[in-house]
């Protein structure tokens, strides 16, 4: 007989086995009935298992009768039984009961009470889950009755169990018997599966990188003393995984996220695993410890390798940023002006001439055979060739990745090299005061090209199509034809004292000392575009898409329709002396004087400051490269801040037709860990607020504030430097206003 997937309830017995063999009773819930749930009677070779038993007045299971012997019952959850989880009446024998979990009942499990000797034996009682309940003997017969899980007395069965200590896990060996007959023991218990470890731990807390961490593993069950291990994966570099007590600690030395598995071994050899992530963030900026090298004068990424041109030599960071090293075995310490990276080498141009490093900078070797003058200010590389510029007017060339040297100065006088640029087979020189020379032969010999260029002092070359255009003192000057001739182009331009250049598809702007000017024909006309440029003196560009922004003294400033208009896009911007800009995707950062490093995630409508931790506050120069963001600073090296948690993506969606409602979705995914998409639609333009609130409703992450058009969204927000738990996100439109939450689960 079999029954399954049965809700027996309101009976005196849910079910009762009376002189039945071999049924097998599974999957059901038997709840509320005024007597037992299941009640065996005189019933062998049975099964009883994967069933709810919870509610009964009496007992939730009784054995009672004679015979009951070979029953299984197994995986079982009994609960909120009267009197007995589990009720051992009568002669019951050879019986298993394991794997259940018994919980709110008087008394979890009784054994015994019969007029017979060893009227209960054999019976294997184990891996049983007792939850705040009890353990209860009971004899009437003149010897006790022993119980087990396999150890064999005198034909019946001796169990050794432990009672728990004040954390619910001690482990003292006890004897389970009535002692002397004709009475009754009580044992509580915690959990009987305490001889089984198990670890309790489910999630470990991020770290911070340069800060001190600690957390400690936390286990149950099992026979002290404990031995901890990393069975697979790796802790975060600086961590340490204590072998006894299962804490971790250190001071972790670099940014990620690290999986790994803890196995916890008890002094039985027993065994359990648990999976953990880690993750190790940053506070906000944090210096990379180096390079010790004065001045930062060039940084060059190569893969996951950054390295840095110093005063002192050259620096090497595998690690963003976390550590340096000095790589100078063979390098003379001297400033470090220029580097180039070419397949399997390393050029670094330095005051006493060019170094070569084929193992990553681990040694050097000069390379300056030949190079009469080692003042080397540029370094580019044209197919296989490569060229040194130097500040006494000679360009040299090695074919052999630095080798050997041959001076390419045929043609050259006397001038210092500022600039150089290939454009396919040629080279051309930029000079200070003697304009611009040109190689169509890798440098063997040059040619002066100033026919038409009025203007001595070069001070930038930029191609844009088969055209260049240099940027002097006197004004912008356009070759068609590899600099053999050039023509001033500067109609329109009312400052002739050109400081950058930037270009948007095919029209290119000048910045100057006294505004922008714009040329969609190639320079053949300009025209002045600073309408709402109330500082004239450009002193870089940033390009993203359709964007422009120029850094000025007095701040930044955008424009979205090729310098028609600009905007002056400040707020926030307490440091308005902006000497770098870069930009990646939505955001954009600016680098200032004396202010340190400002974020905009909305074109520069609003910037935060994103300083934290970042001591110096002279900014030079800003880099992105991969999920970093790199601050050259003053004296005091580079910095380096992951863009993970602090700038925040934004996709606009296409859809058939606008949309007709205003809408804020759920996030998904939902929970996360730790990025998710928040997705929402505007019926119309409108002024646009998405704020992150914790759940006691304090702000703690503007993703949105600006305008945006009719149109769906996707808003990407990584909460990798926020703590696990329930957020709510609100979304203000116009005068619409919508919230929801969300759970960030680490």
């Amino acid at each position: 007989m079999q029954i399954r997937g049965n809700t027996i309830y309101g009976n005196a017995d849910g079910i009762m086995l009376g002189w039945s063999n071999g049924c097998t009773i599974e999957n059901n819930t038997i709840r509320d009935n005024s007597s037992v749930g299941m009640s065996f009677d005189t019933a062998p070779n049975n099964i009883f298992r994967n069933n709810t038993v919870s509610n009964n007045t009496h007992a939730g299971i009784s054995m009672a009768g004679l015979g009951q012997s070979n029953n299984l019952i197994e995986n079982n959850t009994v609960s909120k039984n009267g009197n007995y989880g589990i009720n051992i009446a009568a002669t019951t024998r050879n019986s298993v009961i394991r794997f259940n979990t018994i919980s709110e009942c008087s008394t979890g499990i009784r054994i015994g009470e019969h007029s017979a000797a060893h009227a209960n034996y054999g019976n294997r009682i184990y891996n049983n889950d007792f939850i705040g309940n009890t353990i209860q003997a009971v004899d009437n017969s003149p010897e006790a009755d022993y119980w087990d899980n396999g150890l064999s007395q005198g034909g019946n069965y001796w169990s050794t169990w432990t009672t728990p200590d004040a954390n619910g896990d001690g482990f003292v060996d006890l004897p389970f018997q009535v002692p002397g007959g004709y009475g009754r023991d009580d044992f509580p218990y915690a959990r009987s599966q305490g001889w089984l470890p198990t670890i309790l731990t489910t999630v470990l807390k991020n770290g911070v990188m340069g800060q001190s961490y600690l957390d400690t593993l936390a286990a149950t069950g099992g026979i002290r003393p404990f031995v901890w291990l990393v069975s697979a994966g790796t802790l975060p570099p600086g961590l340490n995984l204590s072998s006894p007590s299962g804490t971790i600690t250190g001071i972790p030395s670099l940014l990620g996220q690290w999986q790994f598995t803890v196995t916890l071994r008890d002094s039985l050899s027993r065994t359990t695993s648990k999976q953990f992530s880690l993750t190790i963030g940053s506070a906000g900026w944090f210096q990379t410890n180096g390079p010790n090298g004065g001045i930062i004068n060039t940084m060059v990424v190569s893969g996951n390798n950054l390295h840095a041109g110093t005063n002192r030599g050259v620096f090497l960071s595998t690690n963003s940023g976390t550590s340096w090293t000095a790589l100078n075995t063979g390098l003379p310490i001297t400033s470090v002006r220029a580097l180039a990276v070419s397949t399997g080498n390393l050029f670094a141009g330095t005051d006493l001439g060019v170094f070569r490093s084929t193992n990553n900078g681990q040694s050097w070797n000069e390379i300056n055979t030949g190079l009469s003058n080692t003042l080397v200010r540029s370094l580019i590389l044209s197919g296989t060739n490569l060229f040194a510029g130097t500040a006494g007017g000679s360009i040299f060339l090695s074919t052999n990745n630095g080798a050997s040297w041959t001076p390419a100065n045929t043609g050259l006088t006397n001038m210092t090299v500022r600039a150089l640029v290939a454009s396919g087979n040629n080279l051309l020189a930029g000079t200070w005061d003697r304009g611009i020379f040109l190689s169509t032969n890798n440098g063997t010999s040059w040619t002066r090209v100033v026919t038409g260029l009025t203007s001595q002092d070069v001070r930038a070359l930029t191609m844009l199509g088969t055209n260049l255009f240099a940027g002097t003192a006197g004004g912008v000057f356009l070759s068609t034809n590899n600099g053999a001739s050039w023509s001033a182009v500067n109609v329109g331009m009312t400052n002739l004292s050109v400081t950058a250049f930037a270009v948007i598809g095919s029209n290119i702007f000048a910045g100057t000392e006294d505004g922008v000017f714009y040329s969609t024909n190639n320079g053949s006309s300009w025209t002045a575009v600073n309408t709402g440029l109330t500082n004239r003196h450009v002193r870089a560009f940033a390009v993203s898409g359709s964007n422009l922004w120029a850094g000025t003294y007095s701040g930044v400033f955008l424009s979205s329709n090729n310098g028609t208009t600009w905007f002056a896009v400040n707020a926030g911007l307490t440091s308005t002396f902006v000497r770098a800009l870069a930009a990646g995707g939505s955001n954009l950062f600016a680098g200032t004087f004396d202010g340190g490093v400002f974020l905009s995630t909305n074109n520069g409508s609003l910037w935060s400051n994103v300083n934290t931790g970042l001591r110096p506050t002279r900014i030079h120069s800003l880099a992105i490269s991969g999920e970093n963001l790199f601050a050259g600073t003053y004296r005091e090296g580079v910095w380096c801040r992951p863009l993970a948690g602090i700038v925040t993506y934004v996709e606009e969606r296409s859809g058939a037709e606008p949309p007709r409602d205003f809408s804020l979705f759920q996030n998904f995914p939902n929970p996360f860990n730790p990025t998710t998409t928040i997705r929402f639609e505007l019926p119309e333009r409108a002024f646009v607020s998405l704020k992150i609130y914790d759940i006691l409703g304090r702000e703690v992450e503007t993703l949105i504030h600006r305008e945006l058009g009719t149109g769906r969204y996707d808003v990407i927000w990584n909460a990798r430097s926020h703590p696990s738990g329930v957020y709510c996100y609100t979304l203000n439109a116009g005068d619409r206003v919508e919230t929801r939450r969300l759970v960030l689960l680490k």
